[in-house]
């Protein structure tokens, strides 16, 4: 990757741990389509915005069980393609969604998202690093003007 920075994709599984139960399906259903308009639901190609997918509810609903288990995809498998976007929006949207369908099957699953405080600080740390490499990848002034 350019300047050794992670992807902007990231995957989220719903299934639960040892200490949480895998969200009810239905709810994570109506929270997975309470997503848009903010965050497109489409498979793109060299697209700018943030996208998002549930490969079992769309492009892989045709496998079965045991293919999708074989191909690591969950029910409640979400695949995230962050775009030029402030991300803070689609994190504030998917807090708000939880709060509307996840957290009537699972009491207080939203307050497990990090405080606001907290979410404004990782976004700072992150831009500034990111920003950092950015410009120490530039060339001097002067490579430009020789």
């Amino acid at each position: 990757m350019y300047l050794g920075l992670p992807a902007a994709l990231f995957t989220i599984d719903m299934e639960g741990n040892g200490n949480r139960a895998p969200i009810n399906l239905d709810g994570f259903k109506q929270f997975f389509d309470m997503l848009e308009p903010a965050i497109g639901m489409q498979v793109s190609l060299g697209q700018t915005n943030t996208v998002a997918l549930c490969p079992a509810l769309t492009t892989h609903s045709e496998l079965s069980d045991e293919a999708l288990n074989e191909a690591g995809i969950k029910p409640t498998t979400m695949r995230i393609s962050i775009g030029l976007e402030d991300p803070r929006m689609f994190i504030a949207h998917i807090i708000e969604a939880a709060k509307l369908s996840i957290d009537r099957k699972h009491v207080d699953f939203s307050s497990s998202f990090p405080s606001n405080e907290h979410i404004d600080e990782i976004y700072m740390q992150t831009y500034m690093d990111v920003h950092q490499r950015f410009v120490k990848s530039l060339p001097k002034f002067s490579q430009l003007s020789q």
